[in-house]
């Protein structure tokens, strides 16, 4: 009989410690696999320095794309007997960032306080969206914003501006939850000033149809960036040239088209580049293009005088980069009709570039 020593007891020990792990390991690993793999798809990658996720991005599955909101209102869009008299008819969802509360507080007291106090007996509700809210101290300022406007949800990605089109897909993802008898879906950030009174006018007239169930300030045959803000690699989208996007600025589309652009996004490879993925390559997969209206403003080219006047008569929708201390005077000026008929309205300048520079001009 042999006596094993001390030594080699704890040797053997170890060695038994060590296969257990490996095992435990690649019992979690099969698990994963097995949990996000989906049979004969490849996991979508970007290169490092293109986009930052919380959550490792699954390979497309075949269900609908679900996300997880800690952050949530439910029942924003639910019909209350003594508040909200109705479901709303136009949804706005705005993306905003955790640290832009500046920007949402001015449009709750501008423009946003018209769709939520004028329409309160008419279907307009306004929600912001962020991302996963990091540390202590900011998540706790963003429960408190929560608990007093009750208009913020925040989904489980982190918040990078590359990761804009799963925000957009969170956004069509929670209206379909939370919202499914909305008729329109109006995306938006949280630098744009929008007359709500003049879009829900013509959506309203004549029971205004969107063609193709995507509306906003087309763009075609847009050059691919390979540097810059807007670059991505040949490596995720090979060709050249863009297909026919909107400005991801402001769209609209019907909830029906937001449902189907969802359900396009687990076959089309993700991209970094919002409006294109969403309005370009989604609509592409499901048969239609973004309707062009030159009322959707992209870009906030001249004085701003000449966006006031043009938003009070009726010949924008919006305007873009927008700060917000500018969307008090934009709203201050507005609400005042008589400060304009010594103007002449102008005509509208519109550009394609998305490195048109903005006048720096004043009020």
């Amino acid at each position: 009989m042999t006596v094993q020593t001390p030594h080699r007891v704890g040797k053997t020990l170890t060695l038994v410690v060590v296969a257990t792990y490996c095992v435990l390991m690649c019992l979690l690993l099969l698990r994963k696999r097995k949990v996000d793999d989906t049979a004969g798809q490849t996991p979508v990658t970007f290169p490092t320095d293109a986009v930052t996720t919380s959550r490792v991005l699954p390979a497309f599955d075949t269900g609908p794309r679900r996300f997880d909101f800690p952050i949530n209102e439910p029942r924003l869009c639910a019909a209350d007997e003594y508040s909200n008299p109705s479901v709303p008819f136009l949804l706005i969802t705005v993306q905003s960032h955790a640290s832009n509360k500046l920007a949402r507080d001015a449009i709750r007291d501008t423009w946003g306080r018209i769709s939520r106090d004028f329409f309160r007996k008419t279907p307009v509700r306004i929600v912001f969206i962020l991302g996963a809210v990091h540390g202590t101290v900011q998540r706790n300022k963003i429960k408190k914003e929560s608990a007093s406007y009750r208009d913020l949800i925040s989904a489980d990605f982190v918040d990078t501006y590359r990761n804009l089109s799963l925000k957009s897909l969170a956004s069509f993802y929670w209206a379909r939850q939370f919202c499914l008898r909305a008729k329109y879906l109006l995306k938006t950030d949280d630098n744009m000033y929008h007359n709500v009174t003049t879009l829900m006018r013509w959506l309203e007239m004549e029971n205004t149809t969107i063609t193709g169930g995507i509306v906003g300030r087309l763009h075609i045959n847009s050059t691919v960036y390979r540097y810059g803000p807007w670059k991505l690699d040949e490596s995720l989208y090979p060709s050249r040239i863009y297909p026919p996007y909107c400005a991801g600025c402001a769209y609209l589309v019907s909830l029906s088209m937001a449902g189907r652009l969802l359900e396009a996004s687990q076959r089309v490879p993700l991209l970094p580049i919002e409006d294109v993925y969403i309005t370009g390559l989604l609509a592409r997969a499901v048969g239609t293009q973004c309707s062009n209206n030159f009322r959707f403003s992209e870009w906030n080219n001249g004085p701003m005088s000449d966006n006031i006047c043009a938003m009070v008569s009726g010949n924008t929708f919006s305007v873009h980069h927008v700060d917000h201390w500018r969307m008090y005077a934009i709203h201050r000026n507005s609400q005042t009709p008589e400060w304009c008929k010594e103007n002449e309205i102008p005509k509208q300048r519109y550009s394609n570039s998305r490195h048109l520079t903005q006048n720096k001009t004043t009020l």
